[in-house]
């Protein structure tokens, strides 16, 4: 195994030595296509900020390709798009390997999610005049617009949020009305997408021109190294990555830092998600035996209902507390949390704390982003405590209040965020911030937080900014009519009306997924040390199956 690559990397890496003797076995022609391209271009494929593989095939051998690995008798490839799931809304295919996650009951139809994989992207004819190169390429992104929409969430917030809103609306509303129509255009596109032609297209949402057009182009390729093997590139790399990005989202591209979690892989994502459970269930425990109410929300609430368990590619817990509740936990757990295996975060525990709100952290782990180890904070993987508190009467003092805690939130976080930020006016201003302590930012924050005391059925949710006044998620019943969802074989509280609330949350599309390029980790770790916790190469199934025993 190649020492420079993460295990991530080497599976994916694997995935495509066995395309690649597939395809030089067969006859048939392939290329490294987008940012895996770029990164053999300029990197020979030894890129630190590579997180994927992207390759493309003229469509009658992309449709070999698929055969092959159908047939292939030694089954350790598989492929995975539209035809093998209806939840896959995108225009390409993953070839994928498995991992050694192991899923039982409902979860495992979430198997894929947890395997190895590399996109494989059709390059399909579309015409031999401009004409009719323009009639389906204006086609089909027109309905991949289509076929990626989903419902908006309410109450956004602001200017930006109500265009965003209002254009998310728009192609949502164009799905459901041209819903058979766009699968008639797709079943037409690959009916004739197998005949030569002079143009081109790759069905995604990057923008062609040039080169990229061109049928001929696919067809000229040569051996190029990458990583610690030869593959298949077009010759005219150098031309066709300057028609596909401009020199200014070359140098994003290839100055970002990696997400450890993406190079670590899948199995590395299911460790962390286990050493997650193992926090929910502590904090369960203590807030069952001292009867302290909390529900289970955002992405966790979604996994649990979309998934009975974790988003596959999400990495962590969040539950909702009302304050009062919050304050009462926060005592209790000085003698009540195992403190031999979990930290509990708060300004008052934690120096270098940069958040408004709780978290409970798993010892023993690191689990952070690039650039945060100078910091003396717990660097542990963790799950937030996010409270709910008393909601002003009138529409102003909710903004008033709303405003002065979020300022004094950015001031808690800009000590960390000071170093970071490479926006050189919005460097200034956190530098500018961080001159006052984040313990004196937090107390100022918590000040205007509580600044209605007297119990409320409408409440404020001061952590995030979408945050709407007397409606939504923000209502006291949510936390009193409560029932218990199945979360990875435990069975947690919710609010009753979760179907609601979740539509709030994320609007009436929560049970679908979003496109597959979306389905990747966001907390963009940049280091991870698991420190043996659930090892699928040591401890597998079985340590999982103990954390539902304690």
């Amino acid at each position: 195994m190649n020492q420079m690559l993460f295990k991530g990397q080497h599976y994916t890496l694997d995935i495509l030595k066995k395309i690649d003797e597939m395809c030089r076995n067969n006859n048939i022609q392939y290329t490294l296509l987008f940012t895996t391209l770029l990164s053999q271009y300029e990197e020979e494929g030894k890129s630190a900020w590579l997180e994927n593989i992207s390759i493309g095939l003229l469509y009658p051998d992309y449709l070999k390709l698929l055969d092959l690995i159908a047939q292939d008798k030694e089954g350790k490839l598989y492929v995975f798009n539209r035809n093998t799931s209806r939840d896959f809304n995108a225009f390409y295919t993953q070839i994928h390997m498995e991992s050694k996650v192991t899923l039982t009951g409902e979860r495992l139809k979430d198997k894929p999610y947890y395997d190895y994989f590399i996109h494989v992207y059709p390059i399909i004819y579309a015409g031999d005049t401009w004409k009719e190169y323009q009639i389906l390429s204006k086609k089909m992104e027109y309905f991949n617009h289509c076929l990626e929409a989903l419902a908006p969430v309410p109450f956004a917030k602001g200017i930006k949020g109500k265009i965003v809103t209002a254009k998310k609306q728009y192609w949502y509303n164009k799905r459901k009305k041209e819903e058979k129509e766009m699968n008639e255009f797709f079943a037409s596109l690959l009916e004739h997408g197998s005949k030569p032609t002079k143009y081109v297209f790759i069905p995604c949402n990057v923008k062609q021109t040039g080169i990229m057009c061109f049928a001929e182009t696919y067809e000229k390729v040569k051996e190029c190294p990458f990583k610690d093997m030869n593959v298949l590139c077009i010759e005219e790399r150098k031309e066709w990555l300057h028609n596909c990005y401009h020199e200014r989202r070359k140098k994003e591209i290839m100055g970002k830092v990696a997400n450890r979690a993406v190079l670590d892989g899948p199995e590395t994502i299911r460790r962390v998600q286990l050493i997650a459970l193992e926090i929910l269930c502590e904090f369960d425990r203590i807030c069952k035996k001292h009867e302290i109410p909390y529900i289970i929300s955002a992405g966790t609430l979604l996994g649990a209902i979309r998934h009975k368990g974790f988003i596959p590619w999400d990495d962590d817990i969040d539950v909702f507390i009302l304050n009062e509740e919050w304050q009462k936990f926060a005592k209790v757990a000085e003698k009540e949390l195992d403190k031999s295996r979990f930290f509990l975060r708060t300004q008052e525990t934690d120096i270098d704390n940069n958040l408004v709100f709780g978290q409970i952290k798993r010892n023993d782990t690191i689990y952070v982003k690039a650039g945060r180890d100078n910091f003396n904070t717990h660097r542990g993987i963790a799950m937030d405590i996010l409270p709910f508190f008393n909601s002003p009467d009138t529409r102003i003092m909710f903004w008033v209040q709303n405003k002065l805690c979020r300022f004094f939130k950015t001031m808690t976080w800009a000590h960390m965020g000071s170093g970071s930020e490479k926006r050189l006016i919005l460097g200034a201003y956190y530098r500018l911030l961080a001159k006052v302590s984040n313990k004196k930012s937090y107390q100022l924050f918590n000040k205007f937080a509580n600044m209605v005391k007297e119990s409320k059925q409408y409440l404020v949710f001061l952590c995030v900014e979408r945050n709407p006044y007397h409606k939504g998620f923000n209502q006291r019943k949510y936390f009193e009519d409560l029932c218990e969802v199945e979360f990875e074989g435990h069975m947690f509280p919710a609010p009753r009306e979760y179907d609601l609330y979740l539509r709030y949350l994320y609007g009436d599309d929560y049970m679908k997924l979003p496109v597959p390029s979306k389905r990747v980790n966001h907390h963009l770790p940049g280091r991870i040390e698991l420190n043996g916790l659930y090892d699928f190469d040591k401890e597998g199934q079985e340590n999982y199956e103990g954390s539902k025993r304690m």
